[in-house]
Parts: C-alpha cells; structure tokens; sequence
C-alpha cells in the first residue's frame, strides 16, 4: 500500500524537485525509511540516528502530528498523507545554529503543506503577533506623544481627540515652512 509523502521546498532536492512522492509502508517509520531508497540523503535531513526523527522535524499523517500518535509506529493506510514540516526557529546573532534562508514561495509552499488545523493555529498566531506588535507601536508612539506634549507644556491626557489631532497637525508641518 503506499502512501503519498509531501515534501517541502528545503528539501526537494533529494526528490528531483518532486513535491510529492509515493511510498509503500505499513506505518510511518517504513514510509519514512522507503522515502530514503527513493530520495537519497534526505535520511540526513529526517533522522538523527536509526528510527530517530530529527528533533527539528514534524511529521504529520494526514492533520496529526505523529508525536501524539505512536510516531514513527503509528500505522498507515492507503490514501493517507505524510507532511514533513521542517521546524524554523530563531536564535540569536552568533548563534552556532545554522540559519535557514527561505524566499516568500518556499515559505508559503511551507504553510500550504500544514495539515489544515495547524495551517489555521500558525495562520492565528502570526496574526496575533502582526496584532501586539501593531498595538505596542501604537502604545509607543503615544508615549512619545506624551513627552512631546509635555515639553511644550500641554498635557496629552488632558486634550479632547479634536486638540490631539491639531497637535499631531502641528507636528509634522512644524520645521517644513508649512503655515
């Protein structure tokens, strides 16, 4: 029985650009171990030692993340699909880690590849993020509102929206030889 394996851009040289492969295997550890007859060297990619996943690699069957099934054990059936997900992360300036560099494509092809529940949980997050950090820019840019307001002796807090917006008005024409 086979089992289609999705491949991510990163490592699509192992497959001859393929983005998916067929593989037969009664669990995943026998597809993954097959996908490595097909695709020589990407085993450098997947496993840190005999049967051992890389850490940094996610292996989904179908919308679940093997490591909540049996891993590498859990079985498989025919119409089933793999996903291998490499795992990004950050790290600091000078880290030994090395550094992944991914185009916007290889990125998206990334995400296309998640299992829909966890395309959606990244989707969330990231807009969650885009969401604090908007509202953190706002909180300093109001602080430097503040301060501003402050050394010409007006007092932010104090102003109706329709003063904080003369205010602002003043300020970007203020230096510019706009009246």
């Amino acid at each position: 029985m086979s089992v289609k394996v999705r491949i991510p851009s990163p490592l699509r040289s192992y497959t001859q650009g393929a983005d998916v492969v067929e593989v037969p295997g009664n669990n995943v550890g026998e597809v993954l171990n097959g996908l490595k007859e097909k695709a020589g060297g990407i085993e450098t990619r997947l496993f840190k030692g005999p049967n051992q996943l890389n850490r940094f690699v996610n292996v989904y069957l179908n919308d679940e993340d093997i490591r909540f099934l049996k891993n590498l054990e859990t079985p498989v059936k025919p119409g089933d699909e793999l996903s291998i997900v490499p795992a990004i992360a950050g790290g600091e300036r000078g880290s030994s880690m090395a550094t992944l560099k991914l185009t916007d494509q290889q990125v998206t092809d990334l995400i296309r590849q998640l299992p829909p529940a966890q395309r959606r949980a990244l989707l969330l997050t990231l807009a969650g993020d885009a969401a604090r950090g908007r509202q953190f820019r706002m909180q300093k840019a109001e602080a430097e509102l503040r301060k501003l307001a402050a050394a010409r002796n007006q007092n932010w807090d104090a102003m109706s929206e329709s003063q904080r917006e003369d205010f602002i008005d003043d300020l970007v024409h203020e230096g510019r030889g706009c009246t």
